[in-house]
């Protein structure tokens, strides 16, 4: 039956009707859903201590109503947050007060559950602001650190430092590098890729270097006598070569045409040296050449790159943003509903590229 005091209404009903006080006015009768009386059933009289926190007047709602969400203040904290009132009644809170709670909770334990006692390496690194002698290994206090190896700074999380055993990055990196650089002759570059030895030029040793180093190394080509600096992945994994002696791709030292090509809807810009095998390539996959101009190699490049940077500055959808299928090209590729042309100068023009002072320049 109702436990409320004031009411002399004394037939049993579910828990549930209990739950903001009794669903009877003082007159015994039932009351309509979201009907307010004050000083009976608003949230003023029935919860004083949450009506303190509420900004809003608290003799204009009930504690179980959640049509309309009202704003609440901490008392504690000051922070603010729109939440319904029965969220409140059933006992949430302030959002950062919780939290805080929580990490004391979680953090604060026993010298001999603490990270200072479990883990001790860390507390040579640990510059503060917390006591690792009654932090948890698996607290979320933000921490500071000091590298006693190479003096690296940098904040991270307790749970990250003893839990994930995360630490120093650049000291990471070095033992990374090293690891996957440094190998036996056997599984060196020198050993598993002898044309790359003889064209090698240092600064590294390739009798120690692995395969798969990122190490940056100076190459010669011994058929043309071409200089470049490249990655030994690239070399050894990937096979990139001398760029001048490339049978295929784009060499920047030759002539070079610019051309446009089209198919139903599609229209791709591009560059090539040898014009007529590039073209049929692109015959037997449906594009028909629409113009195409000599240039030289650097021009060439340079022209393509300010195309595509213009596309792109005039919201032109190109490449991913235009196909969602990908092809052969397709990064140099647009619709023609975005932009119609029929010639490499039309297609300057209409993005305000001028053609014949770039080609002078």
């Amino acid at each position: 039956m109702c436990k409320s005091k004031d009411c002399q209404h004394k037939k049993e009903s579910p828990i549930k009707d209990w739950k903001h006080r009794c669903k009877f006015g003082p007159d015994g009768k039932r009351l309509q859903n979201g009907t307010v009386i004050p000083g009976w059933n608003d949230l003023a009289t029935t919860h004083p201590w949450l009506a303190k926190e509420c900004l809003d007047d608290a003799t204009k709602f009930t504690g179980g109503s959640k049509k309309k969400k009202k704003t609440w203040k901490c008392k504690v904290c000051g922070y603010k947050w729109p939440a319904p009132a029965e969220r409140r009644t059933l006992g949430y809170g302030c959002k950062p007060c919780g939290i805080k709670r929580m990490a004391k909770k979680r953090s604060t334990v026993p010298y001999k559950k603490s990270v200072a006692y479990l883990f001790p390496h860390l507390v040579r690194e640990h510059r503060g602001p917390g006591d690792l002698r009654s932090i948890s290994p698996g607290s979320d206090s933000m921490e500071n650190w000091e590298c006693k190896d190479c003096g690296h700074k940098w904040p991270a999380t307790v749970a990250n430092r003893a839990k994930r055993g995360t630490g120093c990055k650049p000291c990471g990196i070095k033992r990374s590098a090293k690891k996957q650089s440094t190998v036996p002759y056997k599984k060196s570059v020198a050993y598993l890729f002898p044309r790359l030895a003889r064209e090698h030029r240092g600064p590294g040793n390739l009798r120690s270097l692995g395969p798969g180093s990122d190490s940056m190394e100076n190459w010669e080509c011994k058929d043309c006598g071409h200089e470049w600096p490249a990655i030994v992945r690239d070399r050894a994994k990937r096979g990139a070569g001398c760029s001048h002696c490339a049978k295929y791709g784009h060499d920047r030292s030759g002539a070079s045409f610019v051309y446009l090509i089209c198919r139903p809807g599609q229209i791709q810009y591009g560059i090539m040296n040898i014009w007529t095998r590039r073209l049929k390539d692109h015959a037997s996959k449906g594009w028909e050449l629409l113009d195409k101009i000599e240039v030289t190699g650097r021009k060439a490049r340079s022209l393509e790159t300010k195309i595509k940077q213009t596309l792109k500055a005039k919201g032109i959808p190109a490449g991913r943003e235009a196909f969602r299928r990908k092809f052969e090209g397709y990064t140099e590729a647009f619709q023609e509903v975005d932009l119609y042309v029929r010639s490499i100068r039309g297609l300057c023009r209409k993005l305000g590229i001028d053609l014949e002072a770039f080609l002078a320049a």
